[in-house]
């Protein structure tokens, strides 16, 4: 297998034109080592439910599922799809403050629908509604937190900020995105807050290619935008889930490329078994190691 660290984020993004449902597959298989039956895990800019139905369906209905989506109408396919699991369902944005927030909807690609920002461009493909937005810390309040995915098109630190209660407390790994220079542009604050704040809380930040994201290598153009933050004292763990990600990409040749994005929500749901399918004992050996 080879060190996660000399996985180049560019060369397999241009070697698999499947490489965001490969993205999304992984962060479902990190989630299934993480989360356990009846824990409480919380899905930030849930959209229609690729991540939540299969993580609601992980913590069974001993656990529970909370869930963000400010989008009224992809708010509405997720409550579909979610129906019968033990979910919390919230029609709001998530972010570092309560407020009423201009919330610019993609017609084109709702998941790219994002808060508004100074630097948004004029587009007839987009409309603006007003959308409330929370803290995580607010409506978690005292219960504890196993996990955390968000995917807010840009916002993902804001979010998390507006956790930071949780996160002291409770621990949780958390995955979301950041573009760096670009996110920070857009939301105000600089790479020394991000950093500072992280650090703060004890925090390591890795992109998803296993590679630690430091000051020196913000503004590198070869770190993936996907990033998972884990607690240091949880060594153990944490380098299991560094182990895993240097896993996946170090076999992706072994996994076909999936043509249509009904092969990607398959591959979620089933993330253990899509695994196994694919990589056999290798794949079960790695998850023994961690025992």
């Amino acid at each position: 297998m080879s060190d996660c660290n000399s996985t180049s984020f560019l060369t397999l993004q241009a070697a698999r034109r499947d490489y965001g449902s490969q993205f999304e597959i992984l962060v479902a298989v990190l989630y299934n080592q993480i989360v356990k039956p009846g824990d409480i895990v919380v899905d930030g800019g849930a959209n229609a439910g690729l991540h939540a139905y299969a993580l609601a369906r992980k913590v069974g209905p001993g656990g529970l599922l909370v869930a963000f989506e400010p989008n009224p109408e992809v708010f509405e396919s997720l409550s579909s799809n979610v129906a019968q699991l033990s979910v919390e369902l919230h029609r709001l944005a998530l972010s570092d403050r309560q407020a009423m927030l201009p919330f610019v909807i993609d017609e084109a690609n709702p998941a790219l629908s994002h808060i508004h920002h100074a630097f948004d461009a004029s587009d007839p493909g987009t409309r603006t509604i007003l959308v409330k937005s929370v803290t995580l810390d607010r409506i978690v309040g005292a219960r504890r937190i196993a996990f955390i995915k968000l995917d807010l098109e840009g916002a993902d630190f804001l979010a998390i900020r507006g956790g930071v209660a949780t996160l002291r407390r409770d621990r949780p790994p958390i995955v979301f995105e950041n573009s760096r220079a670009w996110a920070s542009k857009c939301h105000a604050y600089t790479a020394e807050e991000f950093f500072r704040f992280f650090a703060e809380i004890d925090y390591a930040i890795y992109d998803l290619h296993g590679r630690e994201l430091t000051r020196e290598i913000w503004d590198f153009d070869d770190i993936a935008f996907e990033f998972i933050g884990l607690p240091k004292e949880a060594g153990a763990r944490n380098r299991h889930l560094l182990d895993v990600i240097a896993f996946f990409w170090s076999e992706v040749e072994s996994r076909p490329v999936l043509p249509e994005w009904t092969d990607c929500v398959i591959a979620v749901r089933d993330a253990p078994d899509y695994m196994t399918s694919h990589h056999g004992e290798a794949w079960l050996s790695l998850l023994r190691s961690a025992v």
